[in-house]
């Protein structure tokens, strides 16, 4: 692993401390990889894991985008903190990895919302907190999944002979439960 990626690997430890073993693995496997070469059907299986489909729902549960855009964000850290240090344009870095520099900045644009030049003018700390931020939006977004699906507390309470009551005679009302 480059020092870019140790650099990263710190960062995103002290970024995502809650992260399980499980789930800094997959970090991990992301990172040594190429986000070209990177699969979540590859991943899951280096993982122990039944499908790429569990996963997604794993890295839901972290808080983690899927492998794919986790795959870009690590990819546009890494280059911004290798900028930062040896000042090498976006250009120079997408050519020597063999990637097509245009898809590289349209990536960054993508993602930040920022071109190559305002991103790395704002530095890889403040990629870093929209990386986060991208993150906590994912995980307020599983704890709404979460509250729109869960029974309420005196739906749990009806017992299956007053449903059944309910459901054949919708209009007719229970006196006793008033």
């Amino acid at each position: 692993m480059s020092t870019v990626g140790i650099g990263l690997e710190h960062h995103l430890q002290a970024a995502l401390p809650h992260l399980s073993t499980r789930a800094q693995r997959v970090v991990h496997v992301i990172q040594c990889g190429t986000s070209r070469t990177v699969t979540s059907r590859r991943v899951a299986a280096l993982l122990g894991l039944p499908s790429r489909f569990a996963l997604g729902r794993m890295l839901r549960r972290e808080g983690l985008p899927g492998v794919r855009e986790l795959a870009s964000w690590l990819d546009v850290l890494a280059w911004v903190i290798l900028a930062e240090r040896s000042s090498t344009p976006l250009f120079v870095i997408a050519t020597r990895s063999h990637r097509s520099p245009a898809v590289c900045y349209r990536m960054v644009k993508r993602l930040t919302g920022l071109t190559w030049v305002a991103l790395r003018a704002r530095g890889s700390q403040w990629v870093l907190r929209l990386f986060i931020d991208r993150c906590q939006e994912i995980g307020c977004a599983l704890a709404a999944d979460e509250q729109r699906h869960r029974v309420p507390e005196d739906l749990k309470r009806i017992s299956s002979a007053e449903s059944k009551a309910a459901i054949l005679n919708p209009g007719h009302q229970d006196t006793t439960m008033l």
